[in-house]
């Protein structure tokens, strides 16, 4: 037998054994009934797949595999056991007196007042402060922050402190002024849904169903959820991914695009917002996560937010005040007072539909306080999102909105990271859709696209061409745009069941097509892969000189890829091995993923190697989007 025949035969045997273990089970079972994590509804045979086309194949894990890491639900998560003394409803504060006695203070004793949020050239000021007597208030600003202090103490002791924020109808009466001169009702056209962005960080499809189950559960089988299961990221972290959706591009091309070329702001670049805009959508905007989210002023390569409605000037000043959630793991500060901060923009999207139901309104929202670091902090989320859910479904707001529950990438550190499941679930991050009822009546050939779009690859691209054709009613006239290579295009239209990652600009490295074995940790072809990624990362550090050049301490795990439909001939042709790895550095202790392919003795790295642990202060000395990789000198033991 020569040794191609006996390589077409490993390469079944160890399909057989894939097969056998990732095809044991097809649901779900917890606390609730039964869910099928392929979510909409599936055959058994669908079921042993996330993907199964010609151009992708990815095999769907074990249940037990998914949902054997879950934790019970967390119970009284709250930020401060003390109550709220003033709440917002519509226009208006409620300060509710009888509550001070949880502050073993009197009435008498408490002096409260507010004061609005205005901007001055992008930055946040305070106005003069205006006592609060009356239990009801009619508040004119979109902004205010509430002080209480205890005047029984001789420094006026602060003893309640919080920012409420205000959707007021005047902020957006020229474009509901102009729908209804251009338009009439909005019941006369179905085409001009409102369209909701309700994004999480870091919370992959699997953690969804391990740790948002209410939400999960809800969304699928109450509101008939479309679950996207092979949509993939485009980019390691946040900002490639919603760059990828909000423009259409990747980073790399928005760094090189006309719209920065004679200045570093991204104001005039196409984000998508802009296309509703033009179609007399209101649009709104915010993320709890500030300073250094996704459109900051000034960061990030913005100088304002061309938006309708954002609470950000307000959020600016709660910054100031904000503190942690006790007990649990987050960089970010995730309470308001004794609010959670992601409860902020829920009830804040919330004000938006309820005072613009007679209108279109475009609403991008995106947290990441609690999830950005924790496995299980979706626990957290689920409750407040099924919350969220809940009311838009009972108010009747889901009859007019497209409502997208999403997320930029899953978890990228902490142990489960380093796990198999863990480095492949990173790459399929949660992407839900709810849309009207019905909405498959009236549009039965989009509808029957989306839903077998459910079953091909997808990438942040797809979903930035959606939204395009969800600005312009294109689903509704069955306008097709032009496709240009390695762009997206709307999920409205049938995806192609050959199509591979780089036809939607997914790195090789981030491709979750291909299926993968263990392999020996000790094998030289494995170390040898290791040291050549070791040596790439020294070569991308030599032009900084605080850096220490680094040496490969140990291989901690190791795969074998195997040739997906698409690529099988080319690795057999050119006797090809790729190898997924994560190896240790040191001096640091760097725990790094790379993917190498070995091509006869020589090896080349595919992408850039990611890192799995936090390089924190190992890297103060350099502010390169190379710091992951660095280990400061002036650390170094004299």
């Amino acid at each position: 037998m020569d040794n191609k025949s006996t390589t077409v035969l490993v390469m079944l045997a160890v399909w057989c054994a894939l097969t056998l273990y990732f095809y044991t089970g097809t649901n779900i079972s917890g606390s609730h009934k039964t869910i099928k994590p392929c979510g909409f509804k599936c055959s058994e045979r669908e079921a042993k797949y996330l993907i199964n086309t010609p151009g992708c194949t990815i095999p769907d894990f074990p249940l037990e595999e998914i949902i054997k890491t879950r934790f019970p639900p967390y119970d009284h998560v709250v930020c401060s056991n003390k109550s709220q003394l003033t709440e917002e409803r519509g226009q208006h504060l409620l300060f509710f007196k009888e509550r001070i006695k949880d502050y073993n203070l009197t009435i008498e004793a408490v002096n409260c007042t507010y004061q609005t949020i205005g901007t001055i050239y992008r930055k946040p000021t305070l106005g003069k402060a205006v006592a609060i007597v009356a239990e009801k208030t009619l508040i004119t600003d979109e902004g205010i922050l509430v002080t209480c202090l205890n005047k029984t103490l001789a420094n006026n002791t602060v003893i309640y402190q919080i920012v409420h924020y205000f959707v007021q109808p005047r902020t957006a009466s020229k474009k509901r002024e102009m729908f209804q001169k251009k338009f009439g009702s909005r019941s006369n056209h179905p085409e001009k849904l409102s369209v909701l962005l309700m994004g999480t960080d870091a919370v992959s499809r699997y953690n969804a169903i391990r740790h948002m189950p209410k939400t999960y559960q809800y969304a699928v089988e109450k509101l008939g959820a479309l679950d996207f299961r092979g949509y993939i990221k485009i980019g390691e972290n946040t900002l490639p991914n919603m760059y990828a959706i909000m423009f259409g591009f990747t980073i790399q091309e928005i760094g090189k695009h006309e719209c920065v070329q004679k200045t570093r702001y991204q104001d005039s670049c196409p984000i998508i917002w802009k296309d509703f805009d033009q179609e007399g959508y209101l649009t709104a905007y915010g993320e709890d996560v500030y300073p250094r989210g996704i459109f900051d002023y000034g960061y990030n390569g913005f100088t304002d937010h061309p938006v309708d409605l954002s609470p950000l000037n307000a959020y600016m000043i709660a910054g100031r005040t904000a503190h942690y959630l006790q007990g649990y793991p987050s960089i970010y500060s995730n309470c308001e007072g004794p609010r959670m901060r992601i409860g902020v923009f829920h009830n804040y999207s919330l004000a938006v539909a309820e005072e613009f139901k007679d209108v279109p309104y475009f609403g991008f929202y995106m947290s990441g306080t609690l999830t950005h670091d924790g496995y299980v902090m979706p626990r957290i989320v689920d409750d407040k999102l099924i919350r969220l859910m809940t009311e838009f479904h009972e108010n009747g707001y889901l009859n007019h909105t497209v409502v997208f529950l999403f997320s930029d990438h899953g978890l990228r550190y902490g142990p489960y990271r380093h796990t198999y499941i863990g480095r492949i679930e990173e790459r399929l991050p949660l992407f839900l859709a709810v849309f009207p009822p019905w909405f498959k009546k009236v549009y039965p050939l989009p509808w029957k696209n989306l839903v077998t779009n459910t079953r091909r690859l997808i990438s942040n691209l797809d979903f930035h061409e959606t939204l395009h054709s969800l600005a312009h009613g294109d689903f509704a006239t069955n306008t097709i745009r032009a496709k240009v290579p390695g762009r997206g295009q709307s999920l409205f239209e049938e995806v192609p069941d050959t199509r591979i990652c780089s036809d939607v600009n997914v790195n090789e490295f981030f491709c979750a097509c291909e299926i993968s074995v263990g392999v020996s940790i000790v094998d030289p072809a494995v170390i040898a892969a290791a040291e050549a990624a070791t040596q790439d990362i020294n070569i991308l550090l030599q032009p900084f000189s605080d850096c220490v050049t680094l040496r490969m301490d140990k291989v901690m795990s190791a795969r074998l890829v195997l040739p997906s439909n698409s690529t099988q001939s080319q690795y057999e042709k050119h006797k090809v091995a790729t190898y997924i790895i994560e190896f240790q550095t040191q001096p640091g202790g760097a725990l790094l993923e790379a993917m190498v392919r070995k091509n006869q003795q020589n090896f080349t790295v595919v992408g850039e190697p990611l890192r799995t642990n936090k390089h924190s202060t190992q890297s103060h000395c350099l502010k390169h989007k190379f710091k992951k990789y660095c280990y400061c000198k002036d650390l170094l033991q004299p």
